[in-house]
């Protein structure tokens, strides 16, 4: 095969963090010197916007694509599930 599937460059638990958690902590700790709830809320509004539209853009464009897998050669082959019953 010209391209194996390799596992995951980024481990799937690690994407949330730096996501989402780390900069929900930087806003936390800005909150705790300033005492401003009103920007606050907004960072955090931001924050799931940005989150959000880049899960949207990123599936639009992953369909719009619509690259098979490394490994889908090999899956053509396989036999028809349907057909054992």
């Amino acid at each position: 095969m010209k391209y194996p599937l390799k596992g995951n460059t980024v481990p799937f638990w690690d994407v949330p963090m730096i996501a989402i958690v780390f900069p929900f902590v930087v806003f936390l700790a800005y909150y705790f010197t300033r005492k401003d709830v009103y920007d606050f809320h907004h960072a955090i509004l931001g924050l799931l916007f940005a989150v959000l539209l880049t899960a949207v853009i990123t599936d639009a464009i992953k369909d719009a694509v619509g690259r098979p897998r490394p490994d889908f050669p090999p899956l053509e082959d396989a036999p028809d599930i349907g057909a054992v019953r």
